[in-house]
């Protein structure tokens, strides 16, 4: 679906294939302009993180976790990194 193309174009922008552990959503509050808070857990060569979206709209709200997860890999990897050497 939506979500998963989106996913999937996330992972060719930041060149690095994630593994989506786990995805959640919630809702944050009621009515008509209810937001809805998604959860993420990605991994990518033994890095796993965790990301959170929210939005009136689910699609962005998955793809704002999304992204928050592949910054915090990226991040890591980049002080992992720098940690060896």
């Amino acid at each position: 679906g939506p979500v998963d193309a989106a996913y999937q174009a996330i992972e060719q922008i930041v060149n690095m294939p994630l593994k989506l552990n786990n995805y959640k959503i919630n809702a944050v509050s009621h009515g008509e302009d209810a937001l809805g808070e998604v959860t993420v857990r990605v991994s990518n060569e033994g890095i796993t993180m965790l990301g959170k979206g929210v939005s009136t709209d689910i699609i962005e709200a998955s793809c704002l976790a999304y992204l928050n997860a592949a910054n915090r890999v990226i991040e890591a990897r980049q002080e992992r990194e720098k940690a060896h050497q």
